[in-house]
């Protein structure tokens, strides 16, 4: 199974992965960014990256293993990938946090990493809301990033196993 643990920018999702390792079996986790992200990324660019990353969630089920991966993919989008029918399944959760919280996390990075992106302040704040209401159109699961990271964690901890109880796997899971 995929989780897709998605949000704008300083929603947290870097974080909290560094306390959920060894938390949940099988589970293999993930920073969409991993597999490099080239100057002018744009939508085809994307689009193969998802393909890319789903293709790894494939064998990583036929290992028994699922795959948790965050970055700031829309779920509508990834459920588009060519590949994505070839899954046990896939499950999306929304890392969010209010504007006050993400305005201070974004400036806690510097001036000099804004500057980097190309964005101004208010593109993450009005790519974080256009994420909201995805999550809502797409029936998202959705964290507040905002809580403390270990009440975070606990959060994703209990979304994945729910997840899971729900999910009927094609393939039987390995020992």
């Amino acid at each position: 199974m995929l989780f897709l643990l998605f949000g704008s920018s300083a929603a947290g999702k870097s974080y909290v992965l560094a306390r959920l390792g060894g938390r949940v079996r099988a589970l293999a986790i993930h920073d969409f960014d991993e597999i490099g992200v080239p100057a002018g990324a744009d939508a085809t660019w994307r689009q193969g990256a998802n393909e890319e990353w789903v293709q790894r969630a494939i064998a990583y089920e036929w290992a028994g293993t699922d795959l948790l991966l965050a970055g700031q993919t829309p779920v509508g989008e990834l459920l588009r990938t060519p590949s994505v029918g070839l899954l046990d399944g896939v499950s999306a959760c929304l890392m969010d946090c209010d504007d006050d919280t993400r305005i201070t996390r974004l400036h806690a990075r510097g001036p000099e990493w804004l500057a980097s992106t190309g964005g101004t302040l208010q593109d993450y704040l009005n790519w974080a809301a256009w994420l909201r209401d995805h999550a809502v159109e797409q029936n998202a699961h959705v964290i507040d990033g905002a809580a403390p990271v270990d009440e975070v964690a606990d959060a994703l901890v209990e979304w994945i196993r729910t997840e899971r109880a729900r999910a009927t796997p094609r393939r039987p899971a390995s020992a």
